[in-house]
């Protein structure tokens, strides 16, 4: 028995080219296979075989030829090819106007819209802190951060009364062609509308607003093994935020190691590590033993000579990051440690130190000059010149004129 070719697409037999095609339209959008996602294996079958067969029916009404011969005969010869080949190539073409998108053709003659691929879930990336300690011994942590997880009242699709998104006719994408002489670019973006679905609906989802997606709290553990580097990966795959559509994957959670390390103690170079130690200055210039704590948990004590030099650095061969079979070396950057102020104390030792450098200087205890029939010990003179000079800042007259005495006599005397 043939086929009611009038009855599948629901026109009369006199009906034109433009209720044919209106009536081909709602049809393929009420039965397009989009559409039967969610339905049963049974449902999506008969759902299919309904489609074929609105397609066959447009096949042979929308071709003048075809549906003379239909008319008159009740079928038309060669069914077959006319539902494969050059004829779907016609059906690519109309579904292209009706949606703006390829429509049919390829395995057994049927197959449906070219759509945006499915998006997966967005990938979260956060900043882990890790200590100088952690660095050495490795470390655990607990992270806790927010993902979106698909809405359980409308499993993602935002809302109800789906349709094609009028804006990127479907494809998920919105595409911006520009010129620069004979040069084209092309730049593809994310729908604004869709946000890459292909689909928008008519009723918001009152659970989530439309969006498709709820906020819920995630807890994952993270290992950072020793002598991880700043600012390298850690990946779970799976753990970011869900996808849209349930056939999509999930993105993934990436934990980026970030030192936590104050830089003007530690220097990280690699699997070296530099600390910057500050020691009182007497005990730089006395020469003293100093205990280095490594942050791995272990003290090393080292030697230092008397009058070291500032910003020295000093070696502990293979005490620095371990990581696989590789071992790095630790410094210890000697900093001399200068106090704001000084005690009465030790003013007077300094510039006892100050009197005997000067004296050697000269290499003889007196300074053969006669200043008022006396000889006076060049150390003498400093002191007597120094205190000159602070009673002087402080206002003391009689000193300031005794002051320009003894420069006078200082600068005949070339000293």
């Amino acid at each position: 028995m043939s086929k009611n070719y009038y009855d599948i697409l629901g026109v009369s037999k006199d009906a034109n080219d433009s209720k044919i095609k209106s009536a081909y339209r709602k049809l393929c959008l009420k039965y397009h296979p989009d559409k039967l996602a969610k339905k049963s294996e049974k449902e999506k079958e008969e759902g299919e075989a309904k489609f074929k067969e609105i397609n066959e029916a447009y096949q042979i009404l929308s071709d003048p030829d075809k549906r003379k011969q239909y008319d008159t005969f009740g079928t038309v010869d060669d069914m077959s090819s006319g539902m494969s080949g050059a004829g779907f190539d016609n059906m690519d073409d109309l579904f292209s106007m009706f949606f703006g998108m390829h429509g049919f053709g390829g395995n057994n003659g049927f197959r449906g819209r070219t759509q945006a691929p499915i998006p997966n879930g967005t990938s979260i990336k956060m900043k882990i802190p890790v200590t100088i300690e952690e660095l050495f011994k490795g470390c655990t942590k607990k992270v806790k951060y927010t993902i979106s997880t698909r809405c359980p009242n409308c499993h993602g699709a935002g809302g109800t009364g789906q349709h094609i998104c009028p804006t990127c006719k479907g494809s998920g994408q919105k595409v911006k062609i520009s010129r620069n002489g004979f040069a084209v670019y092309q730049e593809v973006t994310t729908c604004p509308t869709c946000n890459g679905s292909g689909y928008v609906v008519d009723k918001a989802c009152p659970t989530c607003n439309g969006s498709g997606f709820r906020q819920s709290s995630r807890t994952v553990e993270i290992t950072f093994k020793p002598g991880i580097q700043n600012g390298e990966y850690i990946i779970i795959n799976n753990a970011g935020n869900e996808a849209k559509d349930k056939r999509g994957s999930n993105g993934d959670f990436i934990a980026q190691a970030s030192y936590n390390i104050d830089p003007t103690k530690y220097e990280v170079r690699g699997l070296d590590v530099v600390e910057h130690v500050y020691i009182p200055y007497y005990d730089l210039l006395l020469g003293c033993d100093y205990d280095v704590k490594i942050p791995n948990g272990i003290t090393r004590k080292i030697k230092l000579d008397s009058c070291i030099h500032n910003k020295k650095l000093i070696k502990l061969y293979r005490e620095g990051l371990h990581r696989d079979n590789k071992v790095g070396d630790y410094y210890v950057e000697i900093n001399y440690a200068f106090p704001e102020s000084l005690t009465e104390s030790e003013r007077k030792c300094i510039e006892n130190i100050k009197v005997e450098k000067i004296n050697e200087k000269y290499k003889k205890e007196l300074v053969t000059v006669e200043i008022k029939d006396q000889y006076y010990n060049m150390g003498e003179i400093i002191k007597i010149v120094s205190e000159l000079e602070k009673r002087s800042s402080e206002g003391d007259e009689k000193a300031k004129e005794e002051l320009d005495k003894w420069d006078k006599m200082l600068k005949e005397m070339k000293l």
